[in-house]
């Protein structure tokens, strides 16, 4: 049969983009789960949808695609094509890679594969789809991987995609004198009434650094003119044409604006911002210079100031392994150096950096933001060159417990002395709903975006701002109305605050004798007796009291507030009650050390599997300082530009 062919060029470009990652299950793909809605899968589910997904033989990085018909091509720099039976609207038929002999002609097939699109019926019938093989074939890279229920500004990925240039698109010229024009001269016109011209030189293809860097700026070059079938008579191509000796036609082409081609599919939480082209060597991981975290929180009781100087003591390179979850099997080294922060409210923002003492206090000179309220939305953030597993929400853990005043800053010093204290203490890490990689930084990455692409993402991020503070306002507005609409009995109220105070002591009571199990001193009377005395000052003269004033009752007696400790997720509920005690950090249990957990991989005990895992990816990529470093030199010098 005569088939239609075409010839697709793949460009290694980066993609920026935001998502919101409360619907997903994180950010990376994962293969072992049984349920996997992760955002990656999502994002190659889109561009395999726009068919910007081009897979190529794997001993060929940058080979051409031939879709629809096996033939011979070796005037394009290649003896490698791929060839998929059937016509485009025909998804169900096979790829075949075949290698073309230049002496013989001969083909030989050396990969056969099924098609990834499923045959029809029921849903429940259909097994999950699996974008390994197209995720290897496009070189994919991410800058940061965020687990479930994070959020990103500035995410960041590098792949090879389909370019809107066909790969036998020439450039403009003369037409060649040498070459034997089979069909047409300068000048023809094309079925389409376009202009037509002849075959320039046959190696005068264009080039990758001849494209253009953006989606805006067009390029003129000459591609195969494509011929109208006639009915009845096939679409007009015969078995023997080429296209270095077919008609062309000049045309004005400009790239795809993947960032619009894909906001058209991706549902409204992923949101791609702006692409440009980037160098083959180019890692969205090993590329990238800076990373920036932000956590918001309501400010509550805390004291920013407090938790700004813990956070001075953790700028530099510090070894962080009590800050995060030690995955051993993967990381040896838990040094990490910390580039500068923030913890920021309206009223005040307090900035840290390296080699600096003390943190920079700034006053918002706002009038409107000058009075504090427990409702404030703050934010830490944190900037570095590299993050571990859980880092960011181990520190704003700690950072919280300092703010609170349960810790002294200065036990940020402790958990970095790794020496004195190689085990890392027994606490929750922060909850990952106010998490947000906010942005990526390359020192030689300039994106290019468009309006009318930016238009569209700046009104998807508005909607879903508005759903967000329509919620918060609503609920705002059921808590005035339950504090000031709403009486208690004094005599209720103080029989929860004296509740609530027994509990404690008897608590307080089983942690000392625990302690230190000689009998201690029993001052429950005197303890008592002082919240007694406590009501009694602010007992009012009528029965009732509203609920505003009661909750200002149980603060000022008992120091407890009606909300959860900054950081806790929704599991805590019932962990955190009022009558919870603070255990400090250093008389908490210990986990193990990073030494006890090698020796537990390497044991007899332990699964093959750990231990293989463990001497894949430390025993055997192992590599010297000097190695690194000039790796690392070499990666961040790679990049692109939309100009």
């Amino acid at each position: 049969q005569n088939k239609k062919r075409e010839l697709l060029r793949r460009r290694h470009i980066a993609l920026q983009f935001s998502y919101d990652g409360t619907e997903f299950t994180g950010f990376a793909e994962n293969l072992r789960r049984g349920y996997d809605d992760s955002v990656e899968k999502t994002l190659f589910a889109a561009m395999e949808k726009a068919c910007l997904l081009v897979e190529v033989p794997p001993e060929r990085k940058n080979g051409m695609l031939v879709v629809n018909e096996i033939r011979q091509s070796d005037k394009l720099d290649g003896m490698m094509t791929m060839a998929a039976v059937g016509n485009n609207d025909d998804n169900d038929k096979d790829e075949q890679i075949v290698t073309t002999n230049k002496d013989n002609g001969k083909q030989t097939t050396i990969l056969n594969e099924s098609k990834r699109k499923e045959e029809g019926g029921p849903k429940s019938s259909k097994k999950p789809k699996n974008y390994l093989k197209a995720r290897t074939a496009s070189q994919y890279s991410r800058c940061g991987r965020t687990d479930r229920g994070v959020h990103a500004n500035g995410q960041l990925v590098a792949l090879y995609l389909k370019s809107a240039f066909p790969l036998a698109a020439r450039n403009v010229g003369e037409p060649s004198t040498t070459t034997s024009m089979k069909v047409g001269e300068e000048g023809m016109t094309g079925n389409n009434g376009s202009s037509v011209a002849s075959s320039s030189q046959p190696d005068d293809f264009l080039q990758e650094e001849s494209l253009p860097n953006n989606s805006l700026d067009g390029l003129d070059c000459l591609v195969p003119l494509k011929k109208r079938a006639k009915k009845g008579k096939g679409n007009g191509n015969s078995n023997n044409d080429d296209d270095s000796t077919a008609p062309l036609q000049r045309k004005t082409i400009t790239e795809y604006d993947y960032p619009r081609i894909l906001n058209n599919i991706l549902p409204p939480s992923i949101r791609i911002l702006g692409w440009c082209p980037v160098s083959p060597e180019f890692s969205a991981r090993f590329s990238c210079s800076k990373r920036t975290y932000r956590y918001f929180f309501p400010r509550r009781n805390l004291q920013l100031a407090a938790m700004a100087e813990g956070l001075q003591y953790m700028m530099g390179r510090h070894d962080f392994r009590n800050f995060c979850k030690m995955n051993c099997e993967q990381v040896i080294n838990f040094e990490r150096t910390l580039v500068s922060g923030r913890v920021a409210s309206p009223q005040e923002s307090y900035s840290v950096e390296m080699g600096q003492s003390w943190p920079t206090m700034e006053q918002n000179d706002d009038m409107l933001a000058s009075i504090a309220s427990p409702h404030d939305m703050c934010h830490v953030e944190i900037v570095g060159n590299a993050f571990l597993w859980h880092q960011v929400r181990c520190i704003v853990s700690v950072l919280f417990n300092i703010g609170r005043q349960l810790e002294a800053p200065t036990i940020v010093q402790q958990l970095l002395d790794v020496k004195a204290n190689p085990a890392k203490p027994s606490y929750e890490m922060a909850s990952e709903s106010g998490l947000v990689l906010h942005d990526c930084a390359f020192r030689h990455l300039t994106l290019g975006r468009t309006v009318r692409n930016l238009w569209g993402a700046t009104k998807a991020l508005e909607r879903r701002w508005e759903l967000h503070a329509v919620a918060a306002e609503r609920a705002s507005d059921a808590l005035e109305s339950v504090k000031s609409h709403t009486e208690v009995r004094w005599t209720d109220l103080a029989d929860f605050v004296e509740q609530i105070a027994r509990d404690r002591m008897r608590k307080e009571k089983k942690r000392a004798r625990s302690a230190h199990p000689l009998p201690a001193g029993d001052n429950d009377g005197e303890e008592m007796e002082r919240i007694g005395r406590a009501l009694d000052d602010l007992a009012p003269e009528t029965a009732m009291v509203s609920w505003a004033s009661a909750i200002r009752v149980v603060r000022d007696v008992l120091g407890v507030h009606p909300y959860m400790p900054n950081g806790s997720g929704q599991g805590a509920m019932g962990k955190n009650s009022e009558s919870s005690l603070h255990v400090p950090f250093m008389e908490r249990s210990k986990g193990t050390t990073y030494e006890e957990k090698v020796k537990s991989i390497l044991s007899l005990a332990c699964g093959t599997k750990r231990k293989e895992r463990y001497e894949e990816n430390i025993v055997k990529k192992r590599k010297t300082e000097e190695e690194d470093k000039a790796f690392y030199d070499h990666m961040l010098r790679q990049g692109g530009s939309s100009v």
